[in-house]
């Protein structure tokens, strides 16, 4: 997960209050997963989650939500009087029999390398991203 033109935020409003909006939109991640799932920072203004699979709970969902709870989020700069509204881009890989940590993180990656092209969305990592690569 990659929040969208964070570097608007610190070129605007200082790396004080990007330090805010990390620690907020960490808080809103972790709160929408599961109490099984775990999310990390994953350097600057990237996120990865890692949620334990569940037959009822399709890990596109999972991630729609969390990107649907980050866009609603509202996160007030109280010394110059804002409201900041931010966007994540989410790009999902899935466990295959033999997938390393590294190789599906590559995946993750680039599905949302996919997702940036837009912003605001969630792409499942297909192997056909491989082969553009």
């Amino acid at each position: 997960m990659d929040l969208d033109k964070f570097k608007n935020i610190n070129d605007t409003y200082g790396h004080p209050f990007g330090d805010v909006v990390l620690a907020k939109v960490s808080e809103t991640i972790q709160k929408t997963l599961r109490p099984v799932d775990y999310v990390i920072r994953y350097g600057g203004e990237e996120f990865i989650a890692v949620v334990q699979s569940d037959a009822g709970v399709k890990p596109f969902d999972i991630a729609e939500r969390v990107r649907l709870a980050v866009e609603k989020l509202s996160i007030r700069n109280e010394k110059q009087g804002v409201d900041i509204r931010m966007t994540i881009s989410i790009g999902i890989s899935t466990y295959m029999l033999g997938s390393t940590p590294a190789a599906m993180i590559e995946q993750a990656d680039m599905a949302m390398y996919e997702s940036k092209k837009e912003r605001n969305k969630t792409t499942l990592f297909t192997p056909e991203m491989s082969q553009d690569s």
